[in-house]
């Protein structure tokens, strides 16, 4: 009895982890996400702002990506926050020439209504990031 007691706590641990496991990348660094739940489905691993090229700014706007020399870093890189959307127009602004289609609008409440906080949009000209989804296994 004792033994099937032992057994259930572990595996309680284990399924309620906090965190999921750390991820290295090829020549960046680590990185460490946090589990959210979207859509009621399983729990999802969430690694939000991870960097796939140099910053397009000073003598690399307005050129192509460089994938050449990815950005490194020392460390666990915090892979928990949403990074910088790209400069461009707010498309919840009336705008007269492209005007947000009914189902664009419904679709943009659907994603506001599911996230667990609501953040504040920040725009940046650095904005060439990647957020990674994973089902858990689990």
């Amino acid at each position: 009895m004792i033994c099937l007691l032992v057994l259930f706590l572990q595996m309680t641990i284990s399924l309620a982890a906090k965190e999921p496991r750390q991820i290295t990348l090829a020549s960046q660094g680590t990185i460490a996400g946090m589990y959210i739940t979207r859509f009621r489905t399983k729990r999802i691993a969430a690694y939000l702002g991870i960097p796939y090229a140099q910053p397009p700014i000073d003598f690399r706007r307005f050129t192509p990506p460089e994938y050449t020399a990815l950005p490194q870093w020392d460390g666990v890189k915090n892979a928990t926050k949403y990074a910088p959307d790209c400069m461009q127009t707010d498309p919840q602004k009336e705008d007269v020439q492209f005007p947000v289609k009914k189902h664009d609008d419904l679709f943009m409440k659907l994603l506001e209504s599911q996230s667990e906080d609501k953040r504040k949009k920040e725009y940046s000209e650095d904005c060439l990031f990647l957020n990674v989804y994973v089902p858990d296994g689990k």
